[in-house]
């Protein structure tokens, strides 16, 4: 797999190409070959486009996967529900596309989020809940704020954003990268909660979050982060409540900027299912075509250059 000049992946190529999935042997055996248990990490090359898997994990339970800008890396989080632990006991993991049977355990932590030069990742820690940046090699760096939660790096590489609850209510806090200084979305809204796994859209200019407003509805939420006057949008009015009521973080926002991906349970099977709506229209959400049938798909990432992850696994998650 290569890039192109602006450092997105030349899709010409396939997984297979790359390593890590059927049809290229490896030096050393997968870490998760010997966990039955494991859930699996799958890469859609676009909407509607060519389904593959890329590793097995060596986790029962994975999550939050994050392809790296530059498309050579992927970071993910997990903890072994078979052994007892719990989510609280989360550690970051992290491999080469080109050697994904190489899966690397980075330490504690959850949600992981790339830098733009794919040499950081801020992630979100148990021991304090606070949001931290580690190098690539899992040594923490910084801690950026110790009520933040869910932090994402943006696209641009130049802010980071994450959840707090410091004043009582949920807010966003935008962190300017250089200049260290922080301000938030939310302060006049007092929304009662909103969940982790914001993210943000293409041009790192709008966040999309899922959220719960003061009566506990839940909304799907795109919000401007510049400007004295902050637009904002509630983009699922076209969703019946029984079916927003099943709808999962981490939302994902990428391509070419026009719809978010989200998890949600089929009305019909009742399995988890990856579903994309239209951040500027009024049109439902519609199935994500492409994925395995037989899976229950959730965790999705979307990637600026159409590359979609997620993790597939024969249980519910």
């Amino acid at each position: 797999m290569t890039a192109t000049e602006d450092g997105r992946l030349d899709q010409s190529q396939t997984l297979d190409q790359v390593g890590g999935v059927e049809g290229q042997a490896s030096a050393q055996p997968t870490v998760a070959a010997s966990n039955p248990k494991g859930t699996a990490i799958y890469r859609l090359s676009c909407l509607g486009g060519t389904c593959s898997q890329l590793c097995v994990t060596p986790v029962s339970r994975a999550g939050s996967p994050s392809l790296s800008p530059d498309g050579t890396k992927v970071a993910f989080d997990g903890w072994q529900t078979h052994e007892g632990e719990r989510v609280s006991d989360s550690h970051v993991y992290s491999f080469e596309l080109s050697n994904a049977q190489q899966i690397k355990d980075l330490g504690p932590g959850a949600m992981p989020s790339w830098s733009l030069d794919g040499e950081r990742i801020t992630y979100s820690r148990y021991d304090g809940y606070r949001v931290s940046i580690m190098d690539a090699g899992g040594t923490e760096l910084e801690t950026l704020d110790l009520n933040g939660w869910s932090s994402e790096w943006s696209p641009d590489g130049t802010m980071i954003a994450y959840t707090t609850r410091a004043t009582g209510y949920s807010d966003i806090v935008v962190y300017d990268v250089s200049t260290k200084n922080k301000y938030t979305l939310f302060s006049n809204e007092q929304l009662e909660f909103i969940k982790w796994g914001i993210t943000w859209s293409p041009d790192s200019r709008r966040l999309c979050v899922l959220a719960h407003d003061q009566r506990g509805e839940t909304q799907l939420v795109v919000v401007h982060v510049d400007g004295e006057v902050r637009e904002r949008r509630i983009i699922s009015s076209q969703m019946s409540p029984e079916f927003i009521e099943t709808v999962e973080t981490p939302i994902a926002w990428g391509g070419d900027g026009t719809h978010v991906i989200f998890e949600a349970k089929d009305p019909d099977t009742k399995k988890e299912r990856l579903y994309k709506l239209n951040v500027d229209g009024d049109s439902p959400p519609a199935p994500v075509q492409g994925l395995p049938e037989d899976l229950n798909c959730s965790e999705p990432f979307w990637h600026r250059d159409g590359t979609i992850l997620f993790v597939g696994s024969q249980d519910p998650m």
